[in-house]
């Protein structure tokens, strides 16, 4: 199996410039994960994501339906609920964060770039929601390939109802409900996810958790 990733604009090596976060930035990135794999010459490949990386794989996979065979998606969600806005609150304080989490990231952008991408980041979030809440309800229809939603029972950030709405509006979708994952499932469990990736993908089998 040959694995692809990248850092969207504006993160991580895709810098400069800083990241920007207009009304379509989701829609932006999978433009550009897109425009990625069609330079480098794949037109036949599976899609993971995971939280906004995972937003970003359910509207690649609508937008490039030829292309995309398989899809996995870890605690996504397709629109935003007052429920996710009250969440998000706290998040807005970078000093409230796991200080390890912290150190890591302000050795990448720096102190102070990290305090206003975070600030910028969910101000687009709350633009979103006043916007009416939706971030790809609709691209959710187009979505052909079989597709595995995957989503932590404990999440604090991203509500289980999201995975529940993503099964019921993914045809050929498959729910996988961990009863005690929280947000980061790949971290916690990466033998699991690997298990799971690797059964879905290259054997066409998608299983529950407990299974694995």
């Amino acid at each position: 199996m040959t694995v692809v990733t990248f850092d969207p604009r504006g993160y991580g090596n895709s810098r400069p410039p800083n990241r920007q976060y207009p009304l379509d930035f989701y829609h932006i990135d999978a433009k550009d994960s897109i425009q990625l794999m069609n330079k480098l010459g794949y037109d036949k490949y599976c899609l993971l994501g995971w939280s906004d990386g995972g937003i970003t794989a359910l509207i690649h996979a609508a937008f490039n339906p030829k292309c995309v065979q398989k899809l996995i998606a870890l605690n996504a969600a397709a629109y935003f609920s007052q429920a996710d806005i009250d969440l998000m609150k706290p998040l807005e304080d970078v000093t409230k964060w796991n200080p390890k989490i912290v150190d890591t990231l302000a050795e990448i952008y720096g102190r102070e770039t990290l305090i206003q991408m975070n600030k910028d980041y969910y101000q687009a979030l709350y633009r979103i929601y006043g916007n009416g809440g939706d971030i790809c309800k609709h691209e959710l229809e187009k979505i052909t390939c079989p597709t595995v939603i995957v989503h932590g029972a404990k999440d604090p950030m991203i509500p289980h109802f999201h995975a529940d709405y993503l099964h019921q509006h993914i045809k050929n979708s498959h729910l996988c409900m961990v009863a005690d994952g929280k947000h980061a499932i790949h971290k916690r469990q990466p033998d699991k996810i690997n298990k799971l990736v690797e059964r879905f993908f290259l054997e066409d089998t998608a299983l529950q958790w407990d299974q694995l």
